[in-house]
């Protein structure tokens, strides 16, 4: 009963500090990067054109790694995640009525947000750090530039960015290799190495 409750309070402390970490980025990309009056929207259109290219490059390099390790199993995980997420966010887009701070139909809640925090997790979660926090920082920033160039209100960007952490987080399991994690129990708190293979 103990050891499944500690490992509830752990997958929720890992989605949590996921979570915490998108906001940081994309608040420190905020706070550092307070646009000129007029300049959002002379910079607009080169910014989305930034914006779409991720929406693909990001995904493709999350799959391609699949293929480059050989992971047949992530393969699958990424195509699951990814594609819950996106149909999730489809059916909303066109479910709810909601108009874009420009004027443009279907704002909630962001796609180009879902697919590269999709992305992102995916990568941390099942490569580690080491390719999940740069994916992280790209997708902070494509989440945050959705704001600034007025395509999404913030609830848009909030939205997907929870619909990709709530889908990758359930459909994908750690790859082959060690996982360091904190460990809650009742009495103390520590660290947890695993090693897949």
């Amino acid at each position: 009963m103990a050891r499944q409750y500690a490992g509830r309070v752990n997958k929720y402390m890992n989605f949590a500090k996921n979570f915490i970490t998108f906001t940081m980025i994309t608040t420190i990309f905020c706070l550092f990067s307070v646009p000129e009056a007029g300049s959002v929207t002379e910079q607009g259109d080169m910014l989305n054109n930034i914006d779409n290219a991720v929406v693909y490059v990001l995904p493709a390099f999350a799959f391609g790694m699949t293929l480059v390790e050989k992971d047949k199993a992530g393969t699958l995980q990424f195509a699951q995640s990814a594609g819950t997420a996106m149909g999730i966010t489809l059916a909303l887009k066109y479910t709810v009525t909601s108009t874009r701070p420009n004027g443009e139909p279907q704002s909630f809640p962001s796609g180009h947000t879902t697919i590269t925090v999709a992305s992102a997790e995916f990568l941390y979660k099942r490569y580690g750090w080491k390719y999940g926090l740069p994916a992280y920082f790209i997708a902070s920033y494509v989440g945050y530039d959705r704001l600034r160039t007025n395509v999404h209100y913030p609830i848009d960007v909030f939205a997907g960015a929870t619909i990709a952490f709530v889908s990758t987080y359930m459909l994908t399991k750690p790859y082959k290799g060690w996982t360091i994690q904190p460990v809650v129990k009742e009495k103390n708190l520590g660290i947890r190495m695993s090693r897949a293979f």
